[in-house]
């Protein structure tokens, strides 16, 4: 049943007032369901996990959770829907030694470079087998690197504070920025799985304007992802979300799920783009974008700004056909995905 707040939600612009308490919602519900799974686990177990209990029910959800308290629950989850029992019981052992609740908060917006938490670890395994990608390919960047991202990224959110409701937006549901190098299939990313936290890997470009075009863009795309997912929490807006259908965003077949999410963060991105311009339009002349760049996935266009724009329109038109033609959505997503359409064409 779509919880009755997310009524308020079918306009897919940023700059809902509503957006703290779907978050604080999002907290409170996955409280409860953490403090189930533990319960369950402990009628299992010897060992006494009152005091992983406690922790756990002594959370305060008007603080913001952490990105870990996340990747944890939906860690246990997926064990014990998995059936891997030892796993989730290991897990929980773990947990239970936890001295303070310190690390399930995330009251101020951080900079990481940690190659080894957990999170970047479930990200990892998440990269699929690839003969051509390898797991060492993911290093930590520099400390001379991680001064000079972390100054793309302030810069980044200094031009979109410049949108008070796409700002207020991204620092109610971004908690960290964890940055990396790597090659290979090594990309930006975001999950449900550490909600509230963008992975993104240091990819270098020519000029200073491309490589903070880089991070912007990356912001807004990984920044829609999380908006979607606390969205998705509350309503499945996508009935036949694992059928496979072609994804103008990666250029190959995906389930629709993943195809939604494409549409909606071209959507994000083009609304961005319109409105922060004058900020990049001084180092980016106007351009066309070359025919052969159409068909190219979102990973693949070239990091200029205008021809960017024109792509990101291109493929929304795409996904808007094949959603049309193929999605089965649910009342809410149905609403959600004609808003974006009226928005686009209206403007």
């Amino acid at each position: 049943m779509t919880f009755p707040l997310l009524t308020e939600f079918a306009a897919p612009l940023a700059g809902n007032p509503a957006l703290p308490l779907l978050h604080n919602e999002l907290r409170n519900k996955t409280k409860k369901s953490f403090i189930g799974l533990v319960t369950e686990v402990q009628k299992h177990l010897t060992t006494d996990l009152s005091p992983l209990l406690d922790l756990l029910k002594n959370l305060n959800p008007t603080r913001h959770f952490s990105p870990e308290f996340y990747c944890y629950y939906f860690t246990l989850l997926t064990h014990m829907v998995q059936q891997n029992n030892e796993t989730a019981f290991n897990l929980c052992n773990t947990l239970n030694l936890l001295p303070t609740s310190d690390n399930f908060y995330h009251d101020k917006f951080v900079i990481t470079s940690n190659t080894s938490s957990i999170m970047m670890e479930l990200y990892k395994n998440n990269l699929g087998d690839d003969k051509k990608y390898k797991r060492e390919e993911i290093t930590t960047v520099s400390s001379f690197d991680y001064q000079e991202v972390s100054s793309y990224i302030q810069r980044s959110f200094n031009i979109i504070a410049n949108n008070t409701h796409l700002s207020e937006e991204i620092n109610e549901i971004i908690s960290a920025i964890n940055i990396f190098d790597g090659g290979g299939k090594a990309s930006n990313a975001s999950s449900v799985g550490f909600f509230g936290l963008i992975m993104m890997r240091y990819h270098r470009f020519n000029s200073q304007a491309e490589q903070l075009l880089y991070f912007f863009d990356s912001i807004i795309h990984e920044a829609a992802h999380n908006y979607l997912n606390l969205l998705i929490t509350f309503d499945p807006m996508i009935i036949n979300s694992k059928e496979f259908f072609f994804s103008p965003a990666r250029n190959t077949n995906r389930p629709m799920k993943g195809i939604f999410h494409g549409h909606f963060v071209v959507f994000r991105l083009i609304m961005a783009y319109r409105l922060l311009e004058k900020f990049f339009a001084e180092y980016f002349p106007t351009q066309k974008l070359d025919a052969y760049d159409f068909n190219r996935p979102l990973a693949d266009l070239p990091m200029t700004f205008y021809p960017r724009l024109e792509a990101y329109q291109y493929k929304f038109k795409q996904g808007e056909s094949i959603i049309q033609q193929s999605a089965q959505l649910t009342e809410f997503g149905r609403e959600f995905f004609n808003n974006m359409s009226s928005i686009i064409h209206h403007d």
